[in-house]
């Protein structure tokens, strides 16, 4: 769980490791899960693209939310970057 991600007790859990890059410039592609402050999850499933976008990959189950493709613009560097892509201020 990256604690640093943590927005209203959601919390991203990386399955991949996002400070492994898999190109000079960053990590490029990656798996996860967003865990809620129930402890259900979805699972996500993420790359850098041209275009940020969200679609679903698996509908939703009696275990989890379902699983889903996020294309980010940017490639991960940094736990900080990392937090900073999926919260608000």
């Amino acid at each position: 769980m990256i604690q640093e991600t943590e927005t209203d007790g959601y919390v991203y859990g990386e399955i991949t490791d996002h400070l492994h890059y898999d190109d000079d410039i960053g990590c490029l592609t990656g798996d996860g899960f967003v865990q809620a402050p129930d402890g259900s999850r979805a699972g996500v499933i993420w790359q850098v693209e041209d275009v940020v976008t969200v679609s679903v990959c698996r509908e939703p189950e009696e275990d989890r939310w379902g699983v889903y493709n996020v294309w980010f613009d940017k490639p991960i560097k940094t736990t900080s970057y990392h937090a900073a892509t999926g919260k608000k201020d």
